[in-house]
């Protein structure tokens, strides 16, 4: 017959486990009313605590969910998932997401800045910049080029 303090041991692991399967359930349904986001986007955040923290560290950082969730999804879980950490960080990812949200560039360039972020110190907006992917939307400038032609 196992002593006590295994039998102790055994109903505290017992007890953790089923407590953090509660954790991430509560999680996953506040990640879908607070946030907004489909239930299987909500699990999918929520399946590793660092992916959720990130993902709330995103949004803290000034980021729209929905836009923060999109990223981590389609983008930054690659990278997570080859490395098992996060290249860029929640604020920088959160000010990439600003860039797209106010047409400074397009989600396509997007994904070619992101792309360098882990390489170097810049701002997004530097990198988009530098890489010559910020879109034009001055319709001055833009009627000037066209002169110029």
């Amino acid at each position: 017959m196992p002593s006590a303090s295994i039998s102790e041991y055994i109903r505290n692991v017992v007890s953790g486990v089923r407590s953090s399967c509660v954790t991430a359930d509560a999680k996953r349904e506040r990640f879908a009313s607070q946030y907004g986001l489909p239930v299987y986007h909500a699990a999918t955040l929520c399946a590793e605590r660092p992916v959720a923290d990130y993902f709330e560290a995103t949004v803290e950082a000034g980021a729209e969910a929905k836009a923060s969730a999109d990223w981590i999804l389609e983008t930054v879980l690659t990278d997570y998932n080859a490395s098992g950490a996060f290249p860029v960080s929640p604020e920088r990812l959160a000010m990439l997401t600003a860039l797209v949200k106010d047409g400074t560039v397009s989600k396509q360039a997007a994904k070619a800045v992101y792309g360098e972020l882990a390489a170097t110190l810049e701002s997004p907006r530097a990198v988009a910049e530098r890489l010559g992917v910020v879109q034009v939307s001055d319709t001055g400038a833009l009627e000037g080029w066209v002169d110029e032609v």
